[in-house]
């Protein structure tokens, strides 16, 4: 048949009224198969639930990871200009905040470059 014959709506109804009914018929016959398309169904649902719940938590993570680095840029450019006239007690309660603040590589990111 052709996608035009296919695509009539008195041919699309006959169709369709066929297969569910043979469908119907076969599964009623068949339930370990209807099982196995249900489980697949069940199974193929949880897994696009997922691949979402996934994309979200990436895109989420990826948004935190750059407010993250444009942060520590921002800290490190402050600390730098403190730092050409603090004090080593000024110095170490900057370090003290930021560990606060969860970033404990501090000395990593303040360290002077040699």
């Amino acid at each position: 048949q052709t996608k035009q014959k296919l695509g009539n709506s008195e041919a699309n109804a006959a169709t369709s009224s066929v297969v569910s009914e043979q469908l119907t018929y076969y599964l009623e016959q068949n339930p370990a198969v209807a099982k196995t398309i249900c489980e697949k169904a069940v199974l193929a649902q949880r897994a696009r639930e997922a691949a979402r719940k996934a994309r979200e938590m990436t895109a989420n993570a990826e948004i935190r990871n750059r407010i993250y680095e444009k942060w520590v840029s921002y800290v490190f450019e402050l600390y730098e200009m403190v730092s050409i006239n603090a004090n080593e007690d000024t110095k170490h309660q900057i370090r003290k905040a930021l560990m606060n603040y969860g970033y404990n590589d501090v000395d990593v990111l303040l360290e002077d470059p040699v």
